[in-house]
Formats: structure tokens, C-alpha cells, sequence
């Protein structure tokens, strides 16, 4: 079903090719969530595999269970089948993702060029299946609204325009922003936002009560990139700020307030009323050798 031949395809395709296969292939999909637990994702850093020790939580669980979960919490089946990809009439740009014999999508693809992607789908050998959806309304619209069935966003440079949503927890970059570093980091902003309980916008540390002890994982933001030459560089900048790149550390920041100004509202620096600049300051241009001097008295 997976050709190894080395056509180009685009980031998107391979995305979903990727769902598909874990969708359709539970004995490479179990196996690979074997590896991640056991440290063993053939992805190696400085000190060993990526993922070591990164799945506590999980452990003990065995890969079938977890990846019976991923089924029923994630893609909305209760078992396996081929991905199913949507065009949806109503909304532009929007291509929504199920699984076969589910009525719920888990996942929206919002680009530019519906119908050219959907040529490559068709031209592709995954065996990924095309369908029209000329009732349901925007996905994307929706994707912040409780009870929302859609748990993955896939896109291109659409996310570069500003959007905003409380449910991000994971992104994975692929070919994107090789050269917009700082654009890709101001993307991280959009992820590190919190609603906190009530909200509070307060991690479940700073709230009193008893919290799950796995809470902390739904509170950190996780990015992945392949082919990205500018997280190498954004590395090489906290590595010379002192920060350890590899190793998991937490940063507690003291935050002091001033009760003097609780209360009150924004203190906003300006001028005096009764100033004015205009009339207090004199320009005086003075000609001199080939250039001319501006000298201000006041």
C-alpha cells in the first residue's frame, strides 16, 4: 500500500497518509507505540532517544490499550477503517477527515487549493477516500465550541495569518518556515495560551485544591518540526542564554505585585496638559560646510 518511490508529494498529503496508515495498520501501529514507551523511536539526541521516560503517565498500559484510547478519544471509532476526506461544499477551504463507518469527523484540513489536493489525493496510491459533504458547515468555525468533535488541524501557511483557540497542546511543523524563524516562534504564542479553571488563566500549580496528577501534561504546549533549519538556530539562542536544550527543566517566575495600583485602572504615560511642545522648543537649522545642523534650544 506504501510506495517507497521518491515523487514528491506535498507536506499535507504526507500528513494524512501517515492517519491512514495508523488507522488501517494496527500491528505497525501498536508496534510504534511499543517504541515511543519503550524509548526506542529511532529519533536520538544528545543523550538517547528523544522520548525516553517522556510517556510515565502511559506506562504499564500496553500498546493495545492505548491504542484502542487513540481510536475511541481521537479519530471517534471504535475500530479501525479507512480515512475517509470530506470536501465540505459550505465552507472554503475546508476538508474535513473521518474515519469509515464513523459519522463524526476528528480531524479539518484548512488550506488554500481544495481541488488542487484533492487531484493529488486521487492521484496517490494510499487508497485515502474522497467524498462531498453538502450539509455540514464550517469545521473550522466551530473547532472552539464545546462538544466539538475535532481533535487535529492540519494546514499550511494559513496559521501564519493569526487565528485564536484555547485547545492547542501539540504542533508539528514539516517543511514550514525554514527561513520565517520568527514568524514559526510567534506561532508558538498560540499554543502557550491557557484558560485555567474559571478563567483564571492559571496553571492547575497556582490553583489550591487537588489536582490529577497528569494535569501538568495537558498544561504544556509539545512542538515537533522536521526539515527545520530555524529551531537549530533557536536552539543555538538559548544554548548561549544558559538554558539546557535537552533535558525536560521547569522556570518559576516570581511575579510581585504593587497593591498601591490594584484596582486602578491602566496607568497610561503622557503629557502634561498645560505643556506644549511646540511652543516650548525652537528648531534652529544652521548651514554649514555641505550639510546642514539641526540644533534644538529649549
Amino acid at each position: 500500500m506504501y510506495s517507497r518511490n521518491k515523487r514528491k508529494r506535498s507536506d499535507v498529503l504526507t500528513a494524512i497518509r501517515f492517519l491512514h496508515r495508523v488507522l488501517t495498520d494496527p500491528t505497525w501501529a501498536t508496534a510504534s507505540i511499543g517504541r515511543l514507551l519503550d524509548g526506542r523511536s529511532g529519533l536520538d539526541g544528545r543523550q538517547g532517544d528523544l522520548f525516553h521516560s517522556r510517556f510515565g503517565s502511559l506506562m504499564g498500559r500496553g500498546s493495545d490499550a492505548i491504542y484502542s484510547d487513540l481510536l475511541r478519544h481521537t479519530f471517534h471509532a471504535l475500530s479501525g477503517g479507512g480515512l475517509h476526506l470530506c470536501d465540505i461544499a459550505g465552507a472554503e477551504g475546508e476538508l474535513g477527515l473521518k474515519v469509515a463507518g464513523s459519522e463524526d469527523y476528528f480531524g479539518l484540513i484548512y488550506i488554500g487549493d481544495t481541488a488542487a489536493f484533492k487531484k493529488l489525493v486521487q492521484a496517490d496510491d494510499a487508497g485515502i477516500t474522497i467524498e462531498s459533504d453538502a450539509i455540514s458547515g464550517s469545521l473550522f468555525e466551530g473547532i472552539n465550541r464545546p462538544g466539538t468533535t475535532i481533535e487535529i488541524l492540519i494546514g499550511a501557511r494559513k496559521f501564519l495569518e493569526g487565528w485564536n483557540s484555547w485547545r492547542v497542546s501539540s504542533m508539528g511543523l514539516l517543511n514550514i518556515g525554514r527561513s520565517e524563524g520568527a514568524q514559526i516562534i510567534q506561532m508558538f504564542g498560540r499554543g502557550v495560551r491557557l484558560k485555567g479553571a474559571g478563567m483564571s488563566l492559571k496553571r492547575s500549580s497556582a490553583l489550591p485544591g487537588i489536582h490529577p496528577s497528569s494535569l501538568e501534561l495537558l498544561e504544556t504546549l509539545n512542538i515537533f518540526a522536521l526539515r527545520a533549519s530555524y529551531m537549530a538556530r533557536f536552539r543555538e539562542y538559548l544554548e548561549r542564554e544558559g538554558v539546557a536544550v535537552e533535558e525536560r527543566f521547569e522556570v518559576h517566575l516570581p511575579i510581585r505585585t504593587n497593591p498601591q495600583w490594584l484596582g486602578k485602572d491602566l496607568v497610561v504615560p503622557r503629557l502634561d496638559e498645560e505643556r506644549d511642545f511646540t511652543r516650548e522648543v525652537k528648531h534652529i537649522l544652521v548651514r554649514g560646510e555641505g550639510a546642514v545642523a539641526l540644533n534644538w534650544e529649549l
